[in-house]
């Protein structure tokens, strides 16, 4: 950021402020965190206030002169953040009005507040209504438009927070949101019940690291040092120890463990891999087990604070299960959790059940009425609760107050990023969580030439594994987005840059793949109510469900006659490879128990897919008839996402991997030969990736993400609209 701008005026509208010496948009003196294109997107608009800005022209100011992108999608995916900032309505518009196929007009009064505090300044006309003497002196909207001129140069962008110490509070005075961290890699953190420190783990490449940190002090402590995997939970105790869960990409199961704060030694507690709660006066301890996976039950689990007396105290058998992610939150006297549970039947719709801590009496139960469900935290006055999750899928993960006797739900945050919960403190005031934003790119290359890789397209957001590319024979390229304000597949033409939505329902769909002669597109859709495979043409028409299940990511067989898909949440149930014919009949199980993430070879005769032996992980290789692998790969500490493809002539198979810190593709030969690195990226994280069908290019899609531990003082927050 270059140096702040002298004189500038605050720009005011309904109950928002953009100040523009600190790069500020704040609503009631509360922050409201903009990435860059979304608040230039603002700026650019507030510039000409009752005019009409083109798309052209924003596509002007919002990408520099050069940069090869898909203009369309990249605006409409900042125009959609920006409405849900403001909480704006395109079809009800207060602010931002659309005006088709020409652009935005913004049309809210507009005024010129020379003070934060202001609550009314000199309305600021629309350019064309200026009066003729203008030029004997500068008018407001002309002092107003020369410093929002600069703004939207370059020269002053909000980027949410702005670097700095840790700890840093926002400039605005009255802002009730601070932060914690400034690393911008946190994943998961946890508060101490005292309210004293936190407990987070970072990334560090591709390995993570544990830190502890008094929120009265500077400087954080490491307490454990990079290692190969992956935090999953962490819980922070009043009794010295750290409670966490690390998975190695190699072994089978996160395994929880404790760690001393003052030694630094671990111990193993428990085989579980869940999420520890502990008890307001760290006395007990809950968790959610799944371990009797052949049973196809899950159960709530109690003990002391010592690791003695561990028992079950309630139990759920399929179809339904309790989600095992999410930590069971202890109520202020100690005597009752609040626990999630979900169904098979329908996966996306979560329940909130208030159980006896000692007996596992159930004393209600509650619809949330949200999904993606990550967190619960109970407040002391022992009658609320506070949520992480997302009304729809398309959403930002946000805050919600939830009352326990009525189950009315309360948004605690309105911007555009994530959050996950991390506690509460003692008097309720303030919300400890991780709160982050994550911008994706697509990129083609020819497999000849990959550094000279073209962007094509633009999403912001995070799908939480809804996302999936593949090509199709016609150098069209298939991808999940958010775009539309809904998850949906859409195409783009990798030369043309014209793209096309292929499906419109309201309900999520994702995870597309295509069929080699380019008739057929199959993919993952919640129409139904759980994720189920469909299939339909390539121009978006005769959608067809194929499977009742709860079923992911698909995959075409060569002859198009049958999918390859992985049934059952991996989180309660056993995972399966299963296939099914597209034209009619019945699904039926590929192989063995444990595999998932399927993808069918180039000839049809192997199917290619991860596989969770007794000890460990591994990449296998199956006949479509069944049976076990014939072939298999052991993985790397560094492998990360699980992803699989064929190479295109099916003699080998290719994966992400981090060896060397960053994210690559990596080729492994089916003859047993070493795998080698295909790409040679020096930053990035690669989330998937496909090959065109002739084999001459590659398409990928590159995730940024910035995680910090944020402050939020909720009791502000609930007086704003």
């Amino acid at each position: 950021m270059s140096r702040p701008i002298s004189g500038v005026p605050v720009v005011r509208f309904a109950d928002f402020a953009l100040d523009l010496q600190s790069g500020e948009l704040t609503r009631n003196g509360s922050r409201v965190v903009l990435a860059q294109q979304p608040f230039q997107l603002l700026v650019t608009l507030i510039r000409e206030p009752g005019g009409v800005v083109t798309r052209e022209h924003l596509q002007q100011e919002l990408w520099p002169a050069g940069t090869f992108v898909d203009f369309d999608l990249g605006l409409n995916a900042a125009m959609k953040r920006l409405r849900e900032a403001l909480g704006d309505s395109a079809t009800s518009p207060r602010f931002i009005e659309t005006l088709p196929r020409r652009g935005y007009r913004f049309i809210a009064p507009v005024h010129d507040g020379s003070e934060i505090g202001a609550t009314e300044g000199d309305p600021i006309q629309p350019a064309s209504r200026v009066s003729a003497d203008s030029h004997t002196r500068k008018s407001p909207v002309q002092a107003l438009k020369g410093a929002l001129a600069v703004v939207s140069g370059g020269v002053l962008i909000a980027l949410g927070f702005s670097g700095g110490a840790s700890d840093e509070r926002v400039s605005e005075p009255r802002a009730k949101i601070s932060k914690v961290t400034n690393v911008g890699t946190v994943r998961v953190a946890s508060l101490s019940p005292d309210g004293k420190q936190i407990v987070y783990a970072r990334a560090d490449g591709v390995r993570e690291s544990l830190w502890l940190r008094n929120l009265r002090e500077p400087n954080p402590i490491q307490l454990l040092e990079p290692v190969h995997g992956t935090f999953r939970y962490v819980t922070l105790g009043g009794d010295g120890f750290v409670y966490y869960n690390l998975l190695n990409p190699t072994l089978t199961a996160a395994a929880l463990q404790r760690l001393s704060i003052s030694n630094r030694s671990s111990e193993w507690l428990s085989d579980t891999g869940a999420a520890v709660g502990l008890s307001p006066d760290g006395s007990r301890f809950a968790y959610v087990s799944t371990t009797s996976m052949g049973m196809q039950e899950s159960q709530i689990v109690v003990g002391s604070g010592d690791w003695t007396d561990t028992h079950p105290i309630a139990v759920r058998r399929a179809p339904e299960s309790f989600v095992k992610h999410v930590k069971p939150a202890w109520s202020p006297d100690g005597t009752a959790l609040a626990v999630v549970s979900t169904s098979e039947s329908a996966p996306q719709h979560f329940q909130l059940l208030i159980i006896d801590a000692r007996d596992g009496h159930v004393r209600s139960v509650r619809a949330l009425g949200l999904v993606d469900v990550r967190g619960v935290v109970w407040l002391p006055n022992g009658d609320d609760l506070v949520v992480s999750a997302r009304d729809r899928r398309a959403s930002p993960r946000r805050l919600w107050r939830m009352s326990i006797a009525t189950g009315t739900t309360r948004s605690l945050t309105h911007d555009v990023s994530d959050y996950s919960l991390a506690g509460v403190t003692r008097d309720g005031r303030t919300v400890v969580a991780v709160r982050g934003e994550v911008a994706r790119t697509f990129w083609v290359a020819d497999v000849t030439d990959l550094a000279g890789a073209r962007q094509i397209a633009v999403d912001s957001g995070n799908l939480g594994g809804l996302e999936g590319i593949a090509w199709a024979p016609d150098n069209r390229l298939l991808y999940a987005t958010a775009e539309s304000d809904n998850v949906d597949v859409w195409s783009v033409d990798v030369r043309t840059l014209e793209r096309r939505q292929l499906t419109t329902d309201r309900a999520e769909d994702y995870q597309p793949t295509v069929s080699a002669d380019g008739r057929t597109v199959a993919f993952v859709s919640t129409r139904s109510g759980a994720p189920s495979i469909w299939s339909m043409s390539m121009d978006g028409t005769d959608a067809r469900r194929l499977t009742s299940g709860d079923d992911s990511r698909p995959s075409i067989s060569a002859d198009g006659k049958w999918i390859a898909f992985q049934r059952d949440n991996v989180d309660t149930l056993p995972f399966r490879v299963w296939r099914v014919p597209v034209a009619s009949g019945e699904a039926a199980p590929v192989g063995t128990h444990h595999t998932m993430r399927p993808a069918v070879s180039p000839d049809g005769k192997a199917i290619a897919h991860y596989w969770m032996t007794s000890e460990h992980w591994t990449l296998a290789v199956t006949a479509p008839e069944g049976g076990l692998p014939v072939r298999t790969f052991a993985l790397s500490p560094t492998h990360l996402d699980r992803v699989v493809r064929w190479s295109p002539d099916g003699r080998a198979l290719a994966f992400i991997d981090g060896a060397g810190g960053v994210s690559n593709i990596w080729i492994q030969p089916l003859d047993g030969g070493a795998a080698r690195r295909l790409t040679n990226f020096a930053e990035g994280t690669i989330s998937t990736f496909d090959w065109s069908r002739n084999g001459s290019m590659l398409a990928w899609t590159r995730t940024t993400e910035v995680h910090d531990v944020v402050s939020i003082d909720i009791v502000h927050l609930e007086d704003k609209p």
